[in-house]
């Protein structure tokens, strides 16, 4: 979900990212989000192999560009 300053949701956002488990760095999955409802944002994709994954998040709309580095455990 993305929402503004004052919690309201923020549509007509093109999100886009990299997904990568640290020990395979060399493959990276590419991920294009659709909007599924007013702010809430959603890819599909396949992280099977358990450990720490990175994800890179850019995000594109009206009033610029963002981005957002996360890691995530996969169980």
């Amino acid at each position: 979900a993305v929402r503004d300053r004052l919690d309201q949701p923020v549509s007509d956002l093109n999100l886009s990212a990299n997904v990568y488990h640290h020990a395979r760095g060399t493959e990276v999955h590419e991920l294009k989000f659709v909007e599924t409802d007013a702010g809430y944002y959603e890819a599909m994709t396949r992280l099977v192999q358990p450990g720490m994954w990175q994800v890179n998040l850019q995000i594109e709309g009206n009033l610029g560009i963002a981005s957002d580095s996360r890691e995530m455990m996969v169980e």
